[in-house]
């Protein structure tokens, strides 16, 4: 959130669009208003917060893809081991998956 120091004209940013004049005065009315530059500046650290939140899910969502990918994949090179007569105690060192977890996959 942007305030100005209104007491002083020439801190002001010049603007010339009619929006942008709608835009500044509405924020030098916010400014004038204390109780409306806490709602501002609440809503501001609200909206920040549900950002880093989302963006926080969003990247344990991406870990948890990059997760199950690898894990898939262990399991495919397991089957392709095992196709070629390798031996489950061989591709158990070669995919960490344990002899249970192979059990499952290769049945």
């Amino acid at each position: 959130m942007i305030f100005f120091d209104i007491d002083n004209k020439n801190n002001l940013p010049v603007v010339e669009s009619q929006e942008m004049k709608e835009a500044l005065n509405m924020l030098i009315d916010m400014n004038k208003d204390k109780a409306l530059r806490s709602q501002a500046f609440s809503r501001e650290i609200f909206a920040l917060d549900q950002n880093s939140q989302l963006h926080e899910a969003e990247q344990k969502g991406i870990e948890k893809g990059k997760a199950e990918g690898i894990q898939e994949n262990k399991k495919e090179i397991a089957k392709k081991l095992f196709e070629s007569g390798q031996t489950k105690e061989f591709i158990s060192a070669i995919t960490g998956l344990s002899l249970d977890e192979l059990d499952n996959i290769l049945k």
